[in-house]
């Protein structure tokens, strides 16, 4: 049975001996037996592990993990050390830069080279009514709804999580061009933004891994917590939104106030768990290139969620290494 080491057995100790979980189980036997599978499987429970209970501050929900080889590791929209950070991420960086004014200088020495009080919920601005795209579930950048022009079909490449193997153009001559194949011949001026901070990225050390914020109390949490190798939302349904969906429950439940950070449409789908007046609601557009222009950036939930603690008595979290 599930052995954590903190006080999530115990929270979850019904949930795990549920027929649920126990049907769960017998199906992820058999699909880490037959197919590859990620995250490894001693790593499923990172999230879990890395922030316990009492230490939770926020949590950022994701879907499912990234579904490619190496990345996924547990915690939502973090990859492994040494891992290309996927556009969603990197957006995710761009926004803590402009919002904590995080200069890229910082990010290099940190190695990355990249450039208010009780029951409040905040909404940044999305204006849904006139966007062809809706917003994408995080984690494996997988959903995407918008036109089939041919023009833009490769996009659909980057929000199944192939974003980490992209090649690269091979102008030598005009090395600034060396952007991802995907952004330089794919991405608008629309996505602008993701392009800068990749091409920032190359030559630059490879460090997308969030570990350090789950220590410091951010529960990074994926809605579902295993997936096949290159199939989104393939164990969607199975039983993994049981036990995700009661640790928000629990937390909601909690006296301590936590800031719930919720990024896209299947995040903020959870928002109807979080009724206690105590704690605090971020909901935004999705990072993803596709849909981060309209509402996360500039959504300032890194600020926000420090601002909150501080008037908490709550210690506030270091976004920079």
């Amino acid at each position: 049975m599930v052995h954590i080491g903190n006080a999530w057995d115990e929270l979850l100790k019904n949930d795990f001996e549920s027929p649920l979980y126990l049907a769960l189980r017998e199906f992820l036997k058999k699909e880490y037996f037959e197919h590859t599978v990620y995250p490894d499987m001693n790593d499923i429970f990172n999230a879990f592990k890395f922030t316990d209970y009492n230490d939770v501050k926020a949590l950022i929900l994701g879907q499912d993990p990234y579904i490619n080889e190496g990345q996924a590791h547990g915690l939502s929209f973090s990859v492994k050390e040494g891992i290309d950070p996927p556009p969603s991420l990197i957006n995710i960086f761009k926004e803590m830069d402009d919002d904590l004014g995080i200069s890229e200088n910082d990010f290099k020495k940190s190695g990355l080279n990249v450039s208010d009080g009780n029951g409040l919920s905040l909404l940044h601005n999305s204006d849904e009514k006139n966007s062809k795209v809706s917003d994408i579930a995080d984690g494996s950048d997988s959903k995407i709804s918008h036109n089939s022009d041919e023009k833009n079909s490769k996009v659909s490449d980057i929000a199944r999580g192939n974003d980490s193997r992209i090649s690269h153009n091979s102008d030598e001559k005009n090395p600034e061009k060396n952007i991802p194949y995907a952004v330089d011949k794919v991405l608008t001026e629309d996505f602008s933004h993701a392009a800068e901070s990749i091409a920032r990225l190359n030559g630059g050390t490879k460090n997308g891994c969030l570990e350090y914020l789950a220590r410091q109390g951010v529960m990074l949490l994926n809605a579902v917590l295993t997936v096949r190798k290159g199939a989104p939302n393939s164990h969607k349904g199975k039983g993994w939104e049981h036990i995700t969906d009661r640790v928000i429950s629990v937390l909601n439940e909690r006296e301590k106030p936590v800031v719930f950070i919720l990024w896209g449409r299947n995040a903020r789908d959870k928002k109807s768990l979080i009724t206690n007046p105590r704690h605090l609601i971020l909901e935004s557009a999705h990072p993803s290139p596709l849909s981060a222009y309209n509402g996360f950036f500039g959504s300032k939930p890194f600020s926000k969620t420090n601002a909150f603690l501080r008037k908490n008595g709550i210690e506030e979290i270091k976004w920079r290494r």
